[in-house]
């Protein structure tokens, strides 16, 4: 079977066995014979569960994400994670919250470094660079927490438009600027 194939039927198991029990609750054992595949099969492709699901937002994203605007970006990320809701909460109640939320951050990281260089390029340091981009991105991993932490209850759009909100009025060059003489003194 080719390699995505394989993939694919893992992530397929993945999300029906989530119907039936938490995420923490899912063996590699399990997922491998409900997909009727070998462990030896699995570690092939993956090396936790975690990596299952991780694989199938990639796939999303590359399937339905073509922009390099970052709040279409945010939005588009939350769409996917609103369109996966039972996985993403099963997940976020489990033990692998953290490993959900690392996930979620270092995937809007680069994003927020490409949003910084075109919105203000040259007046960053590859220091200041890298400290806004962190900052922007725990922001942005902030909002889509508490957003999971009420369970999804308010529209991906309203958070979305928040950060939106957020990322056109805080990186404005002159609120840059203000900020920058306030590290100053």
């Amino acid at each position: 079977m080719e390699k995505n194939g394989t993939k694919e039927k893992l992530a397929k198991s993945l999300w029906q066995l989530l119907k039936d029990r938490p995420f923490d609750k899912i063996t590699i054992g399990e997922l491998s014979e409900h997909a009727g595949i070998s462990r030896q099969t699995f570690y092939y492709h993956f090396d936790k569960v975690f990596d299952v699901f991780a694989w199938r937002i990639e796939t999303l994203k590359k399937q339905n994400i073509s922009t390099k605007s970052l709040i279409i970006y945010s939005f588009e990320i939350c769409r996917i994670l609103h369109s996966q809701k039972t996985v993403v909460m099963n997940i976020y109640d489990s033990s692998d919250r953290v490993t959900l939320m690392d996930f979620i951050f270092d995937d809007m990281l680069p994003m927020a470094r490409l949003f910084l260089q075109t919105q203000i390029g040259g007046m960053l340091s590859e220091e200041d660079l890298n400290t806004v981009s962190r900052y922007i991105d725990y922001a942005y991993t902030g909002l889509i927490k508490d957003w999971l932490g009420t369970g999804m209850k308010e529209p991906f759009d309203g958070v979305s438009h928040t950060i939106g909100n957020v990322l056109g009025g805080v990186l404005k060059p002159e609120v840059y600027d203000s900020v920058l003489r306030g590290w100053d003194d």
